[in-house]
């Protein structure tokens, strides 16, 4: 329901599946759980829809995000 609210704001012209379960644990897994990281790859995803011209946020678009998970950014920083 968060998933599907957040990419209602977003304004995409194509309705994104968050029903399903695989989109939303591939979206949960990038976040590593954490509510607060949602967002960025959402975010990302939608810039990334739009980019490419479908407007939709499903596996392919997910693909393409340019993302980094947050245990590696954290490791990093070390």
């Amino acid at each position: 329901m968060f998933l599907a609210r957040f990419v209602q704001s977003l304004e995409l012209k194509q309705e994104s599946n968050f029903r399903s379960k695989d989109l939303v644990g591939r979206i949960h897994g990038m976040a590593e759980g954490l509510t607060g990281e949602t967002c960025k790859p959402m975010a990302l995803a939608a810039e990334t829809a739009i980019q490419i011209g479908v407007e939709v946020i499903d596996w392919e678009t997910m693909d393409r995000v340019p993302w980094v998970m947050p245990s590696e950014r954290r490791r990093v920083a070390r």
